[in-house]
C-alpha cells in the first residue's frame, strides 16, 4: 500500500471514478478520468489543484511502478487501483490541500513588492539561458529562439492588457498559449506566473479580462496545460508557486524568499524558471502601472 500525504480539495472523494494513465514521468503520473485529470506526485515537486502527493521518499520514481499510457485506473473508497500494479494508493489519511490564493492578510504595498521582486529577479539570473527565463531582462545574448518569438508578442500582450482591449488580448494570446515544448509549454508556464502576479495584487480590472482571453484560447494547448491555465484563471496555483507568492507579499527576509524561489525554479526542466519569469513580468507590469498612476495623480 502506498499512502498519500496530501490531496487537493478539488478532487471529489465521495465518487467512484474510472480512467486511464495519460502520461508518466519520474516525479509525476497523470490519470485521465474524463471529467478531470488527476496527478500522482512525488513530494519534491509539491501539489497542484488536481494533485495527490504520495507519501514516498524524495528519490521515489513513478516510472518504477510500471505505469504506461492507456493503463486502466479505478478510484473507489478513497483508494486508487491500477491494472497490473500490485500496490494500491490510499488517499484516506491524506491532508486536504487548497491551491487557492487568499490575499487578504498580505502586504501589497508597492515599495515592499518592488523590493521583493528585485530579489526574485536576482535569483532568476543564473537560469536566464533556460526556456523563457531571460524575458524579464533586457534582450541580449542569453535570448534563445523561444524568447525571440515571445518578446514582441509579450509587448503586444502588455499594451493590450493596459488598454483593456479584450479582443486584442484574445488575439495575441492565440499566438502565445500552447507555445513551446513540453506537456506544459513554456508560454503557458509563463502565463500562469503572470496571472499569479495579477491575482496576488488583486488587480480586478485585469483579472476578468485575462480570464476571458485565456479561456477563449484554452483549446490551443495540451490537456494538462489547459487545466493549469484554467485553474490559474480561477486563482488556484501549484503549491510551490503559491508558497512563493505568499512569501513575496508577506516576508521581508531575503534568504527565506530566495529559498522559496529556488524550490520553484527546480520544478521541471524549465517550467519553474518559465513560471518565475512570468510572475516577475506580471509584478513589474503592475508596479509600473501603479507608479505611473501615482505620477499622474
Amino acid at each position: 500500500m502506498i499512502r498519500s500525504s496530501s490531496i487537493s480539495v478539488r478532487i471529489a472523494r465521495d465518487r467512484d471514478l474510472t480512467g486511464t494513465i495519460h502520461s508518466v514521468f519520474e516525479r509525476a503520473a497523470n490519470i485521465d478520468f474524463g471529467e478531470m485529470m488527476i496527478s500522482l506526485l512525488n513530494p519534491v515537486i509539491g501539489n497542484n489543484p488536481y494533485g495527490i502527493v504520495l507519501d514516498v521518499p524524495r528519490d521515489f520514481s513513478l516510472l518504477g511502478l510500471g505505469l504506461y499510457p492507456g493503463q486502466r485506473v479505478w478510484y473507489s473508497d478513497l483508494r486508487i487501483s491500477i491494472a497490473g500494479v500490485p500496490e494500491e494508493i490510499d488517499t484516506g489519511s491524506a491532508a486536504l490541500w487548497d491551491g487557492s490564493l487568499k490575499t487578504g492578510a498580505m502586504n501589497i504595498e508597492t515599495g515592499f513588492i518592488q523590493k521583493n521582486t528585485a530579489v526574485l529577479k536576482d535569483g532568476l539570473k543564473e537560469y536566464a539561458a533556460y526556456g523563457l527565463a531571460s524575458i524579464p531582462f533586457p534582450a541580449g545574448a542569453s535570448d534563445n529562439l523561444y524568447v525571440a518569438y515571445m518578446r514582441p508578442r509579450l509587448n503586444t500582450f502588455l499594451c493590450r492588457l493596459k488598454a483593456l482591449d479584450e479582443y486584442g488580448l484574445k488575439d495575441v494570446l492565440g499566438e502565445m498559449v500552447g507555445f513551446g515544448p513540453g506537456l506544459t509549454p513554456s508560454a503557458d508556464d509563463f502565463l500562469t506566473g503572470f496571472i499569479g502576479a495579477i491575482h496576488l495584487l488583486s488587480s480586478e480590472k485585469y483579472l476578468d479580462l485575462l480570464k476571458s482571453a485565456v479561456m477563449h484560447n484554452i483549446k490551443r494547448t495540451t490537456r494538462i496545460s489547459s487545466i493549469m491555465l484554467a485553474s490559474a484563471a480561477e486563482g488556484e496555483f501549484p503549491e510551490f508557486l503559491k508558497d512563493l507568492m505568499i512569501g513575496l507579499a508577506s516576508n521581508g527576509d531575503r534568504e527565506c524568499l530566495s529559498e522559496l524561489l529556488e524550490r520553484e525554479l527546480n520544478t521541471g526542466a524549465t517550467s519553474g524558471a518559465d513560471t518565475a519569469a512570468g510572475l516577475i513580468s506580471g509584478l513589474e507590469f503592475f508596479i509600473k502601472e501603479v507608479l505611473d498612476e501615482e505620477g499622474n495623480s
